[in-house]
């Protein structure tokens, strides 16, 4: 997600409203700011970084997953917002794929919008569709595992 809450205190970053879903929770405490191309590539690489360090050489899959945002929390249309948060994503991803060996981008995002809005989402144009999520993960299973029935 782009659009971001900040506490205005600490610094520490968290993607929902505080509150949205019952008590205030700290809401007032918190700015809304949307993160740059230049802070989600850094996170990417941060997060490479620490893998790596965690386990050197394991081979890292990074995805965009094309559920929509539920809401936004300015004036800006809904789907302008995601779309927006979905391509600055799928960007910053594309990068840290050039910059980085064995970091690989699975295509979940092109996979479900590549399709009509009927065949690939339910009714709220916003959950994809079981089927299609079925496809997809075995796509990703075809692509990054071993067929154990034939090994």
């Amino acid at each position: 997600m782009t659009e971001v809450f900040r506490n205005a205190e600490s610094g520490k970053i968290v993607n929902q409203k505080p509150g949205y879903a019952g008590s205030d929770g700290g809401a007032g405490q918190v700015e809304r700011v949307f993160s740059s191309f230049e802070e989600n590539l850094d996170n990417l690489r941060a997060i490479v970084r620490l893998v790596r360090t965690a386990k050197p050489g394991a081979k890292i899959v990074m995805t965009v997953w094309p559920v929509a945002l539920a809401a936004t929390f300015g004036e800006e249309d809904i789907v302008v917002t995601n779309t927006e948060s979905k391509c600055l994503l799928r960007a910053a991803i594309g990068q840290v794929t050039r910059e980085f060996e064995d970091v690989i981008y699975f295509p979940a995002f092109e996979l479900v919008t590549s399709l009509d809005a009927e065949r690939a989402f339910r009714a709220d144009r916003r959950n994809v569709l079981m089927p299609v999520v079925e496809h997809i993960m075995q796509v990703f299973q075809e692509a990054y595992f071993i067929d154990t029935e034939q090994s």
